[in-house]
């Protein structure tokens, strides 16, 4: 099924992303894929637990769980680069997922805040 999404860096205030997405329930969450050409993005969706694929020219793979510390990677074409991650704050709504988090990169941190919104979504509350 597709619909229509909006990605949101909430920290610089700037719309990543505005479009149709493709949407796919699992029997423990939602997939959310969506981008350009040049840049695709895949958000899986549980209730604790959020794993973000954005592929462009580098393949960056994030798993992200509330109040967690865990692991992610960046891979170019020189190589994979690990990642520790740290989720502030994770928030999952019938129209709305936001994240904030910390990606910390051989002791050099930054902080992450995004939020998706679904619009159009026929699993909506009305």
């Amino acid at each position: 099924m597709s619909l229509q999404v909006e990605l949101k860096d909430k920290k610089d205030h700037q719309i990543i992303y505005a479009g149709q997405a493709q949407y796919q329930m699992t029997s423990n969450g939602r997939i959310y894929t969506f981008g350009s050409r040049d840049h695709t993005f895949v958000w899986k969706v549980y209730e604790d637990t959020l794993l973000i694929d954005s592929i462009s020219q580098a393949h960056v793979h994030l798993v992200l769980r509330k109040e967690k510390k865990t692991k992610g990677w960046i891979e170019t074409e020189f190589g994979r680069i690990d990642l520790d991650c740290m989720t502030i704050a994770y928030r999952v709504e019938n129209e709305r997922i936001e994240v904030q988090y910390e990606l910390d990169m051989d002791s050099e941190k930054q902080i992450f805040h995004f939020q998706l919104k679904i619009k159009g979504a026929d699993y909506a509350i009305h």
